[in-house]
């Protein structure tokens, strides 16, 4: 009876392990979005977009989204810049390496980073091709008090 038993164990396991086999299921690695790479044509919008204020003023969809710091609160806002209050952005100055600034390619959205080495200002804008040409998306900015 012992060994009739242990055959019908063995034969029930064999069949669970049987029935509970899966089918081998290819998983294709994620498209790599997240680049350092940044497109040559980005890198000619960029200068033109600083160097020619009404070329910046085109290139901006307003109102732009965005947040800015509440001096209040210590927390950020959102914003909807408008194009009466645009303050022009100029080219990228380090001021002696006061500054630094890096960028990431997220799937063709280029986002800058731009910050003081002590945390007291940063900023961030994100550009993304729209009809073939490259334009501000999002600025955000931040400063903490003194």
């Amino acid at each position: 009876m012992e060994k009739k038993l242990s055959i019908y164990i063995l034969l029930l396991f064999a069949f669970c392990a049987q029935s509970c086999k899966q089918d081998k299921i290819t998983i294709e690695p994620a498209k790599e979005v997240l680049t350092t790479e940044i497109p040559s044509s980005f890198m000619d919008f960029y200068q033109k977009f600083h160097a020619n204020p009404e070329f910046q003023l085109e290139h901006i969809i307003f109102p732009l989204e965005g947040q800015i710091h509440n001096e209040e609160t210590g927390q950020r806002v959102p914003i909807k810049w408008k194009k009466e209050n645009w303050v022009l952005h100029r080219p990228f100055d380090d001021h002696g390496g006061t500054f630094q600034r890096n960028y990431v390619n997220f799937d063709d959205i280029i986002i800058e980073k731009i910050s003081d080495r002590s945390g007291t200002f940063s900023m961030e804008r994100r550009f993304s091709p729209i009809n073939g040409t490259w334009h501000l998306i999002y600025y955000s900015e931040f400063k903490m008090k003194e």
